[in-house]
């Protein structure tokens, strides 16, 4: 195996590694994307360059191999700005998909605000690798009809297919009646989702509904498609399955499944593959020879929850699956007589501990690889399977020192009330005996979940001094649905005790100090910390709550978020069925702003003046309610930023104000 460092490096870096400072952690990330061509001649680099804009260049890949870089062409943003339930004031691009040799649709990012997170618009552009400019192709964000990319047809390069549906207002409340898998020429000259419908649901939902929630699939043949439609209703949770029969469909469908299966492929001979589990309780992958059969979960042992699947051109069904054992991640392959398991079983020796995923050309005879793990933010190969050549194509973070970065480690524990729970614990590098712990709440919370792999706040922490801890409580996905359905109405009750039972588990099971821990969270996370000073406040010596909702009063509702600004029948639904809206004694318990006379432990709150997703009332509301009790706190206010820091001066100041904090509290 020949390993080739790339010419690639000087476009995109200009940065020596001496040692990792705040600086080198704040870095945004110079290489965000990645993607080959169908027949892999072209290389798509979606990079930042030294001004903060994002650019998509396109490689010569055969050139590449040879070490020579040779830039085709390179496509900035197109200059949008989109009225609705957005204000858009930036645009970038993302997710680019390959529809012919040559050419390629991407669709427009959006951010809320300058300095705010992607947004997904629906708005693709289509362009050829010798294009000046690329030209509007789909505008389906702020439709009715909406338009999501379905399949791209890499070896069809006169049609893509798009999946849409007719959004209709329904008692004052707006959803998608219908959904439909649409066929559409790459040549077309207006920006509508029309074209030939493989398929359209028949009209799922009736004036009494509370969601239709309607999605659709089909096989890996387009042509010879078999649906699946699933409604995401709180009360009736179903997959239906139809079959093509004739020019038309079905009436009524083969099978109907529980929603605690989902992102159904078909495979090899007719095979039906599933994630999920059919009584909730995992996530794992079950596959069934017939659309009329009842899939059957594949037996991996103690191995309850998978990943991720991998695929190779080869072959309809996945060759390995990436198992979560509870303690660790591994690798189990499916099929060992197929290519892909091959390479990644010479990859993994090549990249140990590391997170190999690939993006196969058609033949599969080329794939770029990333390579990721708690250590290492991400590293971009270019495989050459004829030729055994690997080529180093660029580092998401190319200023760290990787030797430097401390290790996360899985750990299962029970809650106080039997739920087998996932922690992940990080030790600082080469620091022996008891440290303080920082415990990080994650974001959501229904359906995110923590992951060991790379974090910059974590290894911050860690190059501080001090121990990590991140808890998947109930409401985080990829356990099954039973338990992310268990955190609905318990966000600060049950969802707390979780968190605190995980940081009991770290206290009787690794070096930290019992009298030395703090709470830090953003958005959920910033929630999640208010609530565990005033549920826990013996428990904790200090919290810095960040960008968090503290009245889940006016949650999706007065407080302008993005996503109060439209009547969607699943928001009416969320703040009922998983906030509490309506239960005035449940909103008193749960809402930290009723619960300020709790707070005794300093906090520091931190928010974006920008932030359109968790406005700055809700920090103003909660500051006010402390100040009207005489109990102190410490404010940050970047005045530029959103929902998160982008820019890397306001994410320095961030980490330092942080260590000054904390070290008043962890420290003495």
């Amino acid at each position: 195996m020949k390993f080739k460092q790339s010419l690639l490096i000087f476009l995109l870096y200009s940065q020596s590694i001496f040692s990792n400072t705040l600086e080198n952690f704040s870095e945004n990330s110079k290489l965000l994307e990645v993607s080959i061509s169908p027949y892999g001649d072209t290389l798509t680099l979606l990079s930042e360059n030294k001004f903060g804009e994002e650019v998509l260049y396109l490689i010569d890949a055969n050139k590449f191999e040879e070490n020579k870089l040779t830039v085709i062409n390179s496509f900035g943003a197109p200059n949008l700005r989109q009225d609705g339930g957005y204000s858009i004031t930036g645009s970038s691009i993302c997710d680019v998909n390959w529809t012919g040799p040559e050419d390629f649709i991407f669709q427009i990012c959006g951010k809320s605000t300058r300095n705010e997170g992607r947004v997904s618009l629906g708005i693709w552009y289509k362009a050829n690798i010798n294009s000046k400019k690329p030209e509007k192709y789909i505008d389906g964000g702020f439709s009715r009809e909406g338009a999501s990319l379905y399949n791209s047809l890499p070896e069809d390069p006169d049609y893509v297919l798009f999946q849409t549906g007719d959004y209709q207002k329904l008692k004052g409340l707006w959803d998608f009646e219908t959904a439909a898998v649409v066929k559409v020429k790459t040549n077309k000259r207006n920006a509508s989702v029309q074209g030939s419908t493989l398929f359209r649901s028949k009209k799922y939902c009736s004036s009494d509904c509370q969601r239709t929630g309607i999605f659709l699939t089909s096989s890996n043949d387009p042509e010879n498609p078999i649906a699946i439609i699933g409604s995401s209703d709180y009360d009736e949770k179903n997959l239906h399955l139809y079959k093509k029969q004739g020019d038309g469909w079905q009436d009524v469908p083969s099978l109907i499944l529980p929603t605690t299966l989902y992102a159904p492929f078909v495979g090899e001979y007719g095979k039906i593959w599933y994630r999920g589990s059919l009584d909730g309780k995992s996530d794992t992958l079950l596959v069934t020879n017939s659309i009329d059969d009842l899939p059957k979960p594949i037996d991996f042992g103690g191995c309850k929850n998978i990943r991720s699947t991998y695929l190779h051109p080869s072959s309809l069904d996945p060759f390995a699956v990436l198992l979560d054992c509870g303690d660790a991640w591994e690798i189990r392959y499916l099929d060992n007589n197929n290519p892909g398991t091959k390479w990644h079983k010479i990859l993994s020796k090549q990249f140990p501990n590391s997170l190999i995923s690939f993006g196969w050309t058609e033949d599969g005879k080329k794939a770029f690889i990333s390579v990721r793990s708690s250590t290492n933010p991400g590293d971009f190969y270019l495989l050459n399977t004829e030729k055994k050549s690997v080529n180093y194509i660029g580092s998401s973070n190319q200023s760290l020192d990787l030797e430097l970065l401390s290790e996360s480690k899985l750990f299962m524990y029970t809650s106080r009330d039997g739920k087998q729970l996932q922690g992940i614990y990080s030790h600082p590098k080469n620091i022996q005996g008891n440290v303080p712990l920082v415990v990080i709440p994650h974001g959501g919370p229904k359906g995110p979940a923590d992951v060991p792999l790379y974090d910059p706040w974590v290894q911050v922490l860690n190059s501080f001094g001090y121990a990590t801890l991140k808890v998947n409580f109930r409401s985080s996905g990829g356990y099954g649905d039973l338990l992310e359905d268990a955190g609905d109405k318990a966000w600060g009750t049950r969802v707390i005790d979780d968190i605190t039972d995980g940081v009991t588990w770290v206290l009787n099971n690794k070096q930290v100090k019992a009298d030395k821990i703090c709470v830090i969270g953003a958005s959920f996370g910033g929630y999640a910390t208010m609530m565990s000073l005033i549920r826990e406040p013996d428990l904790y010596q200090c919290g810095v709550p960040m960008m968090g909702v503290y009245d889940l009063s006016i949650m999706f509702t007065r407080d302008r978020a993005d996503a109060s600004r439209g009547k969607a029948r699943y928001m009416e639904d969320y703040r009922k069925n998983v906030i509490g809206h309506g239960d005035d004694e449940h909103m008193l318990v749960h809402s930290p702003l009723n619960n300020a006379d709790k707070v005794v432990d300093p906090v520091f709150f931190i928010h974006g003046a920008e932030d359109k997703r968790v406005p700055i009332i809700h920090m103003e509301r909660m500051q006010s309610a402390l100040s009207s009790l005489n109990k102190p706190y410490e404010t940050l206010i970047f005045d530029d930023e959103g929902h998160g820091w982008r820019q890397v001066d306001n994410k320095v100041e961030f980490y330092q104000r942080l260590k000054e904090f904390l070290s008043k509290h962890l420290d003495s």
